[in-house]
């Protein structure tokens, strides 16, 4: 459960803060000062009611993350008593408009010490970079993945639109500061399109090991290099740039494409996890697990290279 103590602590301390939302599918950030009156986060911005996710990081510390609904303040009292909460705390000597966010919905992130385990360092190669997942890849994102196939096996259903693939990516940015994910978008490392995406997840620094999922590759782009080079590209960080003993994979056990994939990266079944997660449809997937341990890494690594050639 978030620390409310602590997030409002941060949020006493702190001035500046984001404010991200979509207009005509296409994602917005607006800069912003804010100010806490009890159980509101009152915004120095001028808005239509709307959906938003505001960010407000307190430097070298933590980050507070409020989604929900935001209102602009039109009420006479209240708009008097939101300004002079703000006041001194934004550059507009007389704020042109207040709007009200409930913190029922926050979430806090304590800034760990910098690991590169957490980091999504960029990876280059001749077929794909990989690049830190970002909301300037949205739309790339919702044009390349735009097909039912694509998801069949996953456990969240297809974006209908750029808000809700937007949506998508802001999870994985949350997921990332609580450091249960790190996510890159696959992009053309010739012409910067956007391909797909995947991560490493399930990350136990201490015990060596970590996952690699919630990849998503447009199906333009299957059968290609694409997916060989980027599975390298991880692989060679884990194994060798992060140290790393083991690397997983979890897959449907109806997935048998995904599965075949992932024996050819030279990776073992090692089992199946049974009622492990639940589908879109409300059935439950058994899922198999894959492994590759550091020893098996040299001759993975030349079979995969050979493959590239």
């Amino acid at each position: 459960m978030i620390d409310h103590d602590a997030a409002h602590d941060v949020l006493d301390e702190t001035y500046d803060c984001s404010v991200a939302f979509v207009v005509d599918g296409e994602p917005r950030v607006l800069p912003a000062s804010h100010a806490r009156v009890g159980g509101t986060l009152y915004l120095d911005a001028s808005l239509p009611d709307r959906r938003v996710a505001v960010s407000v990081p307190l430097p070298g510390h933590s980050t507070v993350v409020i989604e929900g609904t935001a209102r602009l303040v039109t009420d006479a009292t209240e708009g008097q008593a939101a300004r002079a909460a703000l006041a001194g705390r934004t550059t507009s000597a007389t704020p042109t408009g207040v709007m009200a966010l409930p913190l029922a919905k926050a979430s806090l992130s304590v800034r760990r010490e910098s690991s590169p385990w957490h980091t999504a360092e960029p990876l280059q190669g001749r077929h794909v970079a990989l690049e830190p997942l970002t909301m300037s890849h949205v739309d790339g994102l919702y044009a390349a993945l735009a097909d039912e196939t694509v998801w069949q096996f996953l456990p969240s259903r297809m974006p209908q639109s750029p808000a809700e693939m937007a949506e998508h990516v802001q999870a994985a940015a949350r997921q990332q500061r609580s450091g249960e994910r790190v996510a890159w978008a696959q992009c053309d490392p010739v012409t910067g399109e956007v391909m797909g995406m995947t991560s490493y997840h399930d990350i136990d620094e201490k015990g060596g090991a970590l996952a690699i999922g919630h990849t998503l590759l447009g199906k333009r782009w299957w059968r290609t290099g694409v997916n060989t080079e980027a599975k390298l590209l991880l692989l060679e960080r884990a194994f060798e740039g992060l140290g790393a003993g083991r690397v997983f994979w979890y897959t449907d056990i109806r997935n048998e494409r995904s599965q075949r994939a992932i024996a050819r990266l030279g990776a073992s079944r090692d089992g199946l996890i049974r009622r492990h997660r639940l589908r879109p449809d409300g059935t439950w997937r058994d899922t198999v697990l894959f492994a590759m341990t550091v020893e098996e890494w040299p001759e993975a690594r030349e079979r995969l290279r050979a493959r590239l050639r």
